[in-house]
């Protein structure tokens, strides 16, 4: 995990998803896309680090992969299924979850997270299971578009899951959702 760990996660927040409750749930939710001022960073390292999941779990049905091009590591993914201690598999054998991907910020937009997310959703599939989970949050709103555009769904909104986070704790969880099934790579 050390040479996975060199590649940054970090970004910059500039804009969020503001998710408006209707009716208390019943009336459904107002998404706007709003400017965050002042822009900050966020770095999910901060709270947590790759090499502190080798002292929180043992990674048996994990899988690594990496994206390297001319012997330079520029991006990687992390993808976990029938791993019971994984709160967000839900206790589902058929469930995968994309627990981690990076790219490094001069290769972003680039194809390299287009790549690994196949490589991931294809190793899923490959080892029986149906969907594939990728939680997020809406300040991260360059993820929430990308899993969109790679063919997910949202299917969870959490407003409260990071309440404890000294990081995240006005951010909103989103899961979206990869029918494997149906998926075919491009």
């Amino acid at each position: 995990m050390v040479e996975y760990e060199k590649i940054p996660i970090s970004f910059t927040v500039d804009s969020k998803y503001e998710i408006k409750i209707v009716d208390s749930g019943l009336g459904g939710f107002i998404w706007q896309k709003i400017r965050v001022s002042p822009p900050y960073v966020k770095d999910y390292d901060a709270e947590e680090k790759p090499s502190d999941w080798l002292k929180i779990f043992k990674m048996d049905n994990w899988r690594v992969f990496f994206w390297i091009e001319n012997k330079e590591v520029r991006g990687g993914a992390v993808v976990v299924a029938n791993y019971p201690e994984v709160h967000l598999l839900d206790g589902r054998a058929d469930l995968a979850l994309l627990w981690d991907i990076r790219v490094k910020p001069e290769y972003r937009s680039g194809g390299a997270g287009t790549r690994l997310f196949q490589y991931a959703a294809i190793w899923a599939k490959q080892h029986g299971c149906t969907q594939l989970k990728i939680e997020t949050q809406n300040t991260n709103v360059p993820a929430c578009e990308f899993y969109v555009h790679q063919g997910c769904e949202l299917g969870e909104i959490n407003f409260h899951k990071y309440i404890n986070s000294k990081f995240s704790r006005d951010d909103i969880m989103l899961c979206f959702y990869l029918d494997l099934l149906k998926y075919e790579t491009g």
